[in-house]
């Protein structure tokens, strides 16, 4: 009986003192209508970076997102990656040496009938540094829904 409740007593202990250590914050972070999170990263500095999409009901078009928070959830930067033309969903993302690759498709056209995978590349602090169509260009309909690191 007293091992068992030892056992009970170390247990809860354990589990508080977890609970104590760990960084837990909840918010909600408006970017534009609609905010779509593809990807969190954790940085060894303790800051997170959400790659994602936000939608504005004003053109109905997606735009990617670049948003950095500190450890405890209050926003850093936020970059937005504007496409003057067309809409531009974010599917996936991956940290890299330079910073993010992300999959987006942006479409090819104001009726978005036409889509094509591109990978657009973000450095570590948020900037652009291009984006690229993935594969070929006259494929008519092509989205990369996720990117494998090797």
């Amino acid at each position: 009986m007293r091992k068992i409740f030892f056992l009970i007593v170390l247990i809860t202990q354990g589990f508080s003192t977890l609970q104590a250590q760990s960084k837990y914050f909840e918010r909600i972070y408006y970017v534009q209508d609609v905010s779509d999170a593809r990807k969190l990263f954790l940085n060894p500095d303790g800051t997170y970076i959400v790659i994602g999409a936000a939608l504005s009901y004003s053109n109905y078009k997606w735009l990617p997102y670049y948003m950095r928070l500190n450890e405890f959830g209050d926003t850093l930067a936020l970059h937005q990656y504007p496409n003057p033309d067309f809409s531009t969903p974010v599917w996936d993302a991956v940290q890299t040496q330079y910073g993010y690759a992300v999959s987006v498709t942006p479409s090819q056209s104001d009726t978005t009938e036409i889509w094509k995978a591109h990978l657009m590349r973000i450095s570590h602090n948020g900037n652009l540094l291009g984006m690229n169509l993935a594969g070929a260009d006259t494929i008519y309909y092509s989205v990369g829904r996720s990117i494998l690191q090797t």
